[in-house]
């Protein structure tokens, strides 16, 4: 393991000992938000968060049943949100319209959100809603949307992509696909447009090789296809707080 690794989960076993499981958990979350850990670490910080969440559980008082209100979950802790977001994907979502427009607005993780409108396009619920990002508010109507995996642009720039790294480097096609379809995903109500796939592209590469710390590959990349430095488009991603429930 890593030297980082290593001290890293000598804080997070810290906590843990302290009881604080709530504060080793935020670190270990910190590092599953990254789009590349070494597997053998990423074993060890799953292994770790596993224990947290179910050490939390333990400690909270018994669940909800899928009867109680949905909204009072879309209002509690994280955890509570993603629960509310299943509970909707299994339920007629129209008959708690309400409680999602209230959510859209007020919670804070964007992935609930992005996981909401998920969950309402999936339905393809035909009433508008309202989504507020970076003091820009964008009005939406489930059914007339495309969802991450059918968008066009993303088909693009996933096409984009195995063109540069399918043969020389399939494991970092992996990453940049996964890393593409969070982008894809912190994006909706908006989709990506075919216009931007190939910038899009570049910009999730960048954001990939260095977050593995791989500044001198990202130079022979970017040279090799006569790419710009800093791609003309700016992903959510680089200023994203991931969240997992």
């Amino acid at each position: 393991m890593s030297s980082y690794y290593d001290t890293i989960l000598k804080r997070v076993e810290s906590e843990m000992e302290k009881g604080d499981f709530a504060e080793a958990m935020k670190l270990l979350e910190e590092e599953l938000s990254m789009p590349y850990i070494p597997k053998e670490d990423e074993e060890r910080i799953i292994t770790k968060y596993n224990l947290c969440r179910s050490e939390l559980r333990a400690q909270e008082k018994p669940r909800r049943s899928a009867v109680e209100d949905i909204g009072d979950l879309l209002r509690g802790s994280i955890d509570e949100q993603f629960q509310a977001v299943e509970q909707l994907r299994k339920s007629n979502i129209r008959n708690y319209a309400d409680e999602v427009r209230e959510a859209l607005h007020a919670v804070r993780s964007d992935w609930v959100k992005a996981f909401l409108i998920e969950a309402l396009i999936e339905q393809s619920v035909s009433e508008e809603f309202t989504v507020e990002r970076e003091g820009l508010e964008y009005r939406f109507v489930p059914c007339a949307l495309t969802l991450p995996s059918q968008s066009d642009g993303v088909h693009q720039a996933i096409e984009q992509l195995r063109e540069w790294f399918e043969h020389e480097d399939p494991s970092f096609l992996a990453l940049c696909v996964e890393t593409l379809m969070q982008e894809a995903y912190l994006r909706l109500p908006e989709d990506i447009d075919e216009s931007e796939s190939l910038m899009l592209a570049a910009a999730v590469a960048e954001h990939v090789f260095l977050a593995a710390q791989r500044e001198d590959d990202l130079d022979c990349f970017l040279q090799e296809h006569a790419l710009p430095p800093d791609a003309d488009c700016e992903l959510l991603l680089n200023r994203h707080e991931c969240s997992f429930g």
